[in-house]
């Protein structure tokens, strides 16, 4: 699924979950590691995966994903930074296996592939949420039930208005 079909899934994301996409929210895990700012995002970004090393809540939600579906990247403090589709479903990787993205963590590596970034955007670009304290604190979340309606509406239309930036 290219570009012009993810637009059409974000442009009406009640259609799209109709036809059986579901939305999903990632935590990037911003922060310093290996002497590097945001060192994972940026592993993530580059390799194209939406990926969690902690023990989690929701480990249901990850197991949840199929090709197509919706992943919103959240950086912690700063907003939803990107937006792409699965290109299937989780896999997982165990502490000593070889190709982890996050090499010295002792807990198993979930990760997704992504067909491709629609948008991965600067900080300064970044799409803020005032929601209190529902998202800052999940690792991986399932945006797809009725109850997170807005957050998948609202996001999906600031990542349209946006534009492509990652293929631009």
């Amino acid at each position: 699924m290219g570009s012009t079909e993810i637009r059409e899934v974000l442009a009406d994301t009640n259609k799209a979950v109709k036809n059986g996409v579901q939305f999903f929210f990632c935590n990037t895990n911003r922060g310093l590691e290996e002497g590097v700012f945001n060192y994972l995002e940026k592993k993530m970004e580059k390799q194209k995966y939406a990926a969690a090393w902690e023990r989690f809540n929701f480990p249901s939600h990850m197991n949840k994903v199929k090709k197509h579906d919706v992943i919103f990247m959240y950086a912690k403090g700063v907003g939803f930074i990107g937006v792409g589709q699965a290109s299937g479903p989780v896999k997982k990787l165990e502490p000593q296996q070889s190709g982890r993205l996050r090499k010295t963590w002792p807990d198993r590596e979930w990760r997704i592939k992504m067909e491709e970034w629609f948008a991965w955007l600067p900080d300064e670009d970044a799409i803020r949420w005032p929601s209190k304290t529902l998202y800052r604190s999940k690792t991986f979340f399932d945006l797809t039930d009725e109850e997170h309606e807005d957050v998948r509406i609202a996001v999906s239309k600031a990542f349209l208005r946006i534009g492509n930036p990652v293929n631009a």
